[in-house]
């Protein structure tokens, strides 16, 4: 999608949502209903759909134009913040999308989220990022599985974290994985860690 067409998307929304403040939301879903379904286009659907707070007459059509986008992001935003939104189709969105940072998001925010299904997607990826925030994060998640993608990783940002932050963390291992990378940084940080020494 190029910028322009952005721009005009993001005007629209905010079009409607002028008009909910004039004249009511009501009247925006009688008189506007029609045409945003006409649109077919999933951020307006989303837009829309959020302003109105869920109450439009063509709910569960608006909702499939966001659904047949198969966007994880907007699957993911739509659940957060309009309500009624179908919790397990937008999660098979996002699930199939296979993006780590969106089913972290998806679990950790939506209430009724395939937790267990969306972790594996994260820890499939063998991304450190989300393996460690799933760890931090998610209170039932498999710690000792996704450790192992951070150490695996061999990032040494995100081995510092998870043994610095994360209950449990196997904290020798992650300072090999330190000690064998070229950040002096965190090399520095570690032994900063091991004197006590407070950072600002």
């Amino acid at each position: 999608m190029e910028d322009k067409d952005i721009v005009k998307i993001v005007q629209v929304i905010l079009s409607i949502n002028e008009l909910t403040k004039k004249i009511g939301i009501e009247r925006v879903v009688e008189e506007y209903d029609d045409i945003i379904v006409e649109l077919n286009n999933p951020l307006i659907s989303y837009g829309y759909c959020r302003i109105t707070n869920g109450k439009t007459k063509r709910f569960k059509e608006n909702e499939q134009i966001v659904l047949n986008a198969n966007d994880p992001e907007i699957s993911y935003l739509f659940c957060r913040y309009v309500p009624g939104a179908d919790i397990s189709q937008h999660g098979k969105v996002v699930l199939k999308s296979k993006n780590p940072h969106f089913n972290f998001l998806f679990m950790r925010d939506i209430k009724g989220a395939d937790i267990p299904a969306h972790e594996q997607v994260i820890i499939e990826s063998g991304n450190a990022k989300e393996n460690y925030n799933t760890s931090l994060y998610i209170e039932t998640s498999d710690k000792k599985a996704h450790e192992k993608v951070v150490l695996n990783s061999h990032s040494a940002e995100y081995s510092y974290l998870y043994e610095r932050n994360v209950k449990g963390a196997d904290v020798e291992a992650h300072k090999q994985v330190i000690e064998e990378s070229n950040s002096e940084v965190y090399k520095k940080l570690v032994k900063l860690d091991e004197k006590g020494t407070k950072r600002i």
